[in-house]
């Protein structure tokens, strides 16, 4: 059976989504897609002030981004996917606190399985654990194999709590180092950056992975600024203690990240896993 063609809008952001922020070869494409979103306005405003927020979030323009999306949503009444797609523009350009605090606004109000899976892999990549593990928890088996949340990160929530718990270390303070990273990052012109967290049960610490493209950035300053910044935060040794980051440079190649769903085989052993644990 043939796939239904796409729309337009689906053929425009598909494009967009391939792109990469700041990248200049795609300016007239982007003004091509821009006139494309003004034709759309009369008759699919909220489609037509999406594109234009996608696109300002390709120019790195952040205050326009954030008002075509304000628009888009005030427009759709309130959508929750319209408010996911604000989120995902958020976190694209390292305002992953931000976006955090939307997905959680999403859920708070809709509780489909796709917006636990977006608010659980927030917490997870934002260092707030705990707050995950409460979301987890509650769930059903049934809910984790609908859901598809990857297994490695439920398993990874667990150990990181019973972790964290241990060290007397709450989701505030991981979650403000986290954020003083990303500044650094905002800082350097670094704006899409792939994040990849490991936990080290047996040596009991928390492992950040940052990669990022290669746009000049100096790897000692960087390490320089991140270091002051946490120092001027207020972040204590307790949580360096169990948090460590690495940074990696990759070539040209687009950051991107895959969700593995999780095998119907290890549903039963993760959700042990994920019992209550004593804090």
């Amino acid at each position: 059976m043939l796939k239904p063609a796409k729309t337009k809008t689906e053929e425009i952001i598909h494009h967009l989504n391939d792109m990469k922020i700041g990248d200049e070869s795609n300016r007239f494409l982007l003004r091509r897609y821009r006139n494309d979103a003004k034709a759309l306005e009369k008759d699919r405003p909220v489609e037509a002030y999406e594109i234009c927020a996608a696109i300002a979030c390709l120019e790195n323009n952040i205050e326009e981004m954030r008002s075509w999306h304000q628009k888009a949503i005030t427009v759709s009444g309130n959508d929750p996917v319209v408010i996911v797609n604000y989120a995902m523009s958020l976190g694209k350009l390292g305002f992953y606190l931000e976006a955090h605090n939307k997905f959680k606004e999403v859920l708070e109000e809709n509780s489909a399985n796709i917006y636990k899976l977006l608010y659980i892999r927030s917490c997870h990549d934002t260092g707030l654990f705990f707050e995950a593990y409460e979301c987890v928890r509650h769930m059903s088996v049934e809910d984790i194999e609908e859901v598809g949340l990857p297994e490695d990160i439920i398993v990874g929530i667990s150990e990181a709590v019973n972790i964290l718990a241990a060290k007397g270390v709450s989701d505030d303070d991981i979650s403000k180092a986290i954020v003083c990273v990303e500044e650094c990052f905002q800082n350097q012109g670094v704006f899409e950056v792939r994040r990849d967290v490991s936990i080290y049960s047996a040596k009991e610490f928390i492992l950040y992975g940052f990669s990022f493209s290669f746009n000049g950035v100096d790897l000692l300053e960087l390490d320089y600024q991140i270091e002051k910044k946490l120092e001027e935060s207020g972040v204590s040794e307790d949580v360096l203690s169990v948090l460590e980051f690495d940074f990696i440079m990759l070539g040209s190649e687009k950051v991107a990240q895959d969700v593995v769903p999780i095998s119907k085989e290890k549903i039963d052993f993760v959700k042990a896993l994920v019992a209550p644990v004593e804090i």
